[in-house]
Order: structure tokens, then C-alpha cells, then sequence
């Protein structure tokens, strides 16, 4: 029934927006921004798990970036309709672990789309479709602990690019309302009234970039839902955010639970100063047959503070993240992640940062060995220009 109700809104609101007298006031236009940063720092592991996963090296350069391709009109009736295509800049070999100063591409990836959606607007609220986030992740991320705070590299995605996550401990740096990264899907958000707003994502299948025919059953997670809330107001002298989201799908594999994995945040913001907090799960699945894991959840904690004066920034972040559910041996992965960065504006679209990153992966398995799990240090700093 809710497949059907969007599907008929997303019908009905292009039917509206097709028959409503709606002509061009002027052109198309196309724009080209993006980001491009360059980051040197030096890197170290536990020395038990270089020994026996093969020694890194300690200083390094990594580049990151992307190229955004951005189309814009507004009809005569005041409906905004936008594009946009991202192009990842930077290849990276199956080797290498995934990430980017922004989370860029995977690991694999050779230079590729990140997303590719448009997005129409006006005052019925706004509808998206494409390759993108999908509402509970979109209507979040920016509150959760770390992602609003940090000022130089993004913990989540960043601290392993110098700090080895071993593969045998399941914890993960990333705790969104993610089940579905940037597969295709419908989207709507509601106008925020009184500083609420509201949004839905229907995402057909999990798998990504398939346009050439309807996706199998069986290639990915099918009929996804995500749901998203945030509020935004003062209280006293104080901006206030708050943000939830869940989301769920179907799953592909047989005689395996159903996904689901949702979020709360907060934040405040008081003069120069912002403090923001989340929680995270994600459910363990379960073999329905046996009753016994699958796949392992995880429970996530973020919290950081920033600190803005003039041109400079100062953050303080931290996560810790648990896995749950037991599969054989393996229970309680813990992984434990802080970073201290600065932040120095040198112009417009031009900034500077120095990043401090700590790490503790550990792996929870009875009886584990020293080199399956791991710990470190880092310190980096890089250039980004932003067009």
C-alpha cells in the first residue's frame, strides 16, 4: 500500500507540474563546482598486525575529489527543477581501502558517478529521483555526532585510510541510516512547517546504476523504505537540530532476517560553540530457519564539539561502535576512534587542516590473536579548494 501511495503522489505531482500552464522564464543553465584537496600525514599500526598482514609505509599522499556538474531552471510557475551528476576524481586500486577526505569512492572504484538525481520543488514540498541518499540517511547524517563537528579529516570514513581496519573485526567507523548507499530511488520531503520536516524514500532494489533493465529479486534488497524527521528552532540563546530515521528493506538472501537500522541526534549550537551527540543501530540478522546470526548489527555512539573563532576552527570527535549478535566465536567487535583537527579559512572556497586521529580496533573472538586486531596513530594535513 505505501509503494502504491507514493507511486500515485510522484504521478499525480508530475501530472500537476506538467499541465500547469508551466513554461520556461529563461534557459536552462549548467554550472560546474566541486572540490579538489590534497592531504600528506604519516600513519601507524600496532605492530603485531603489520608483522602479519604485511608492514605499511608510514608517510604517504593521497588526493581526493570531485567534479559536480550542476542544472538548474525555474518555471514560470515557480517550480524549480535541478540536476545534478557528481564525478568521483580519483581511482584507487581493489587493494586499497575506500574513503576520501568527503567519502569518496570505494575501493575498486575507477573513476566513476558518485550520484545523479534531479530534484523538483515548489510549495507542495519537494520530489527527488535518482541515484542518491535516500530520506532517513539524508534527514540525519549532518546531526550525527561526528559529521557536523569535525573540522578536518571525516572520522567515519577517513581514519581508515591511515589506521588499518583489520577485516577480521566487523565494528565500523560508519553508522548512518544506510541500506541502500546510492541506489536509485523515489523521494519526497514535505515543506518544513514550523521548523519540521519530513521525508520518504521507496528504493526498488539495493542494487546500484542499473538502468538498462528492471533489477532481480535477487540482486539486491528490494522494496526499501526510509523514513527521515528533523527540527530546527531556538531555545533561549541556543539553535537546537534534532533528526531521526529509519529505515528497512526486504531481503535477498533466503531463510534470512529482513534489515532495519535507524538513528536519533541532536545538536547545539551556543555563540562560536557546537556540541552534537547520536546513537545508532543496526539490527543483527538471523537465519530464520536456526534462530542463530547471519550478520552481525552494530550499536554506534558519536559525540563531538566544535569551537569557531574569526578564520579558525577546533573540533574534538569520538565513536565507539559495537557489534552484536553472535556468529561462532566472534561477539563484541569493539572499535574506538577519535580525532583532534584545526581548521584555518584562507579564502573563499579555500581552507587548511591538521588532523590528529587515534584508533582501537578490537576483534572480540574468544581466544584471538594479537594480529587480528589493531591499533594506531595519525596525523595529517591538507588543502581543499571548493568551487
Amino acid at each position: 500500500m505505501k509503494k502504491q501511495l507514493l507511486t500515485s503522489t510522484a504521478l499525480v505531482a508530475a501530472g500537476a507540474i506538467a499541465f500547469s500552464g508551466a513554461a520556461l522564464a529563461k534557459r536552462p543553465t549548467l554550472t560546474v563546482g566541486g572540490y579538489a584537496a590534497q592531504i600528506i600525514g604519516i600513519g601507524s599500526n600496532d605492530a603485531a598486525f603489520d608483522e602479519a598482514n604485511n608492514q605499511r609505509i608510514g608517510f604517504d599522499q593521497h588526493s581526493d575529489g570531485e567534479v559536480h556538474f550542476n542544472g538548474s531552471v525555474t518555471l514560470d510557475n515557480g517550480i524549480r527543477i535541478r540536476t545534478r551528476v557528481e564525478l568521483e576524481s580519483n581511482s584507487e586500486p581493489s587493494v586499497q581501502g575506500g574513503g576520501g577526505v568527503n567519502g569518496g569512492a570505494a575501493a575498486g572504484n575507477m573513476d566513476t558517478i558518485d550520484e545523479h538525481w534531479m530534484r523538483i520543488s515548489g510549495t507542495f514540498g519537494e520530489l527527488r529521483f535518482g541515484s542518491m541518499d535516500a530520506a532517513g540517511q539524508t534527514m540525519t547524517t549532518g546531526y550525527l555526532g561526528t559529521w557536523g563537528t569535525g573540522v578536518g579529516q571525516l572520522l567515519a570514513f577517513d581514519t581508515g585510510d591511515w589506521i588499518t581496519s583489520p577485516g577480521t573485526v566487523s565494528s565500523s567507523t560508519v553508522g548512518r541510516v544506510d541500506l541502500s548507499s546510492d541506489a536509485e530511488n523515489v523521494s519526497y520531503y514535505t515543506p518544513r512547517m514550523s521548523g519540521f520536516q519530513l521525508g520518504v524514500s521507496f528504493v526498488p532494489s539495493s542494487q546500484e546504476d542499473v538502468n538498462n533493465q528492471r533489477s532481480t529479486s535477487a540482486a539486491g534488497d528490494t522494496d526499501g523504505w526510509s523514513f527521515g524527521a528533523n527540527y530546527v528552532g531556538k531555545f533561549g540563546g541556543a539553535n537546537i537540530g534534532v533528526a531521526a530515521g529509519y529505515a528497512f528493506a526486504n531481503e535477498s538472501t533466503v531463510d534470512r532476517d529482513d534489515p532495519n537500522v535507524w538513528a536519533v541526534a541532536g545538536r547545539v549550537d551556543v555563540g562560536p560553540i557546537r556540541v552534537q551527540a547520536s546513537w545508532h543501530e543496526r539490527d543483527d540478522q538471523k537465519t530464520i530457519s536456526t534462530g542463530l546470526t547471519a550478520a552481525a548489527g552494530q550499536e554506534t555512539f558519536e559525540a563531538g564539539v566544535r569551537y569557531l573563532t574569526g578564520p579558525n576552527a577546533f573540533s574534538l570527535t569520538f565513536l565507539s561502535a559495537e557489534t552484536t549478535g553472535t556468529i561462532g566465536a566472534t561477539t563484541a567487535d569493539e572499535t574506538e576512534v577519535m580525532a583532534v583537527a584545526y581548521r584555518r579559512t584562507l579564502g573563499p572556497g579555500v581552507t587548511w587542516h591538521v588532523t590528529a586521529m587515534f584508533a582501537d580496533h578490537n576483534d572480540g573472538a574468544a581466544g584471538a590473536i594479537a594480529s587480528a586486531s589493531n591499533s594506531g596513530e595519525a596525523l595529517t594535513t591538507h588543502m581543499t579548494v571548493r568551487f
